[in-house]
């Protein structure tokens, strides 16, 4: 009865009216496909900064094996707030090198002594803050000497993997991944090979190599939120 109803109600709309429900019953399809096509672009756009970051960091890895570099790549290591990711630790020379690896587009502002840079687009019509890759590298500096013990030389570079450019010039600490093929050179010229430097690069490998990835990733994560949050809180405060 109540399902009749219904349909004597619609028989009873005004003709102007029923042309209407009849389209919007139609095309009820579009709300849920605009839904979907923005689900899927908001995915692209998540894919597509990993892949930029994998691409980065590969191109990295490739000419560390092509200066016959040892290296470690995507190394979880503790820190006194939990845990760590570090894109890669090599053993160049008697120094253990620690590389951030970003990729980037556009113009790169770093402001010195800075927590936070900017990236330009677009001609000027976009900017992009984002944290300091030199603040975020000391960090992993820490980690790596806490891991290989405080004797060891350790040294953090950051390697910019796309085709971001720095009209101010670039901070000391960061290179453009065509000029790390130079800075491995010059790091290895710095310093010989040592006991104490090997002594380091074992102990951080052997950390390496007992690492529990899938736990170490969920502590890290957790860990990141952390120190969002306590920003979050300076900020406000």
């Amino acid at each position: 009865m109540i399902a009749a109803s219904r349909f004597e109600g619609l028989a009873r709309m005004p003709p102007t009216s029923r042309p209407l429900l009849d389209f919007a019953w139609q095309h009820a399809w579009i709300p849920v496909l605009l839904l979907v096509l923005a689900g899927l672009f908001a995915g692209i756009r998540l894919k597509g900064r990993r892949i930029k970051g994998w691409v980065g960091e590969k191109a990295v890895r490739l000419l560390l094996d092509a200066h016959g570099v040892e290296h470690l790549h995507d190394v979880y290591l503790p820190t006194r707030n939990g845990i760590t990711q570090v894109d890669h630790v090599a053993l160049v020379g008697g120094t253990i090198l620690v590389i951030e690896t970003k990729n980037y587009e556009g113009v790169i502002d770093p402001k010195h002594g800075s927590i936070a840079w900017t990236q330009v687009l677009a001609g000027g019509r976009v900017k992009n803050r984002f944290q300091s890759p030199l603040e975020q590298n000391r960090g992993h500096v820490r980690a790596v000497r806490l891991a290989g013990g405080a004797v060891a030389a350790v040294e953090g570079l950051v390697v910019f993997a796309g085709g971001a450019r720095f009209p101010k010039g670039m901070p000391r600490g960061v290179v453009t991944v065509t000029g790390l093929p130079a800075e491995l050179r010059r790091v290895k010229a710095s310093r010989r090979p040592d006991a104490e430097a090997v002594a380091a690069w074992e102990r951080v490998k052997a950390i390496h190599a007992a690492t529990d990835r899938d736990q170490s990733k969920r502590v890290h994560l957790e860990t990141v939120a952390k120190a969002r949050a306590r920003a979050a809180e300076r900020k406000a405060a």
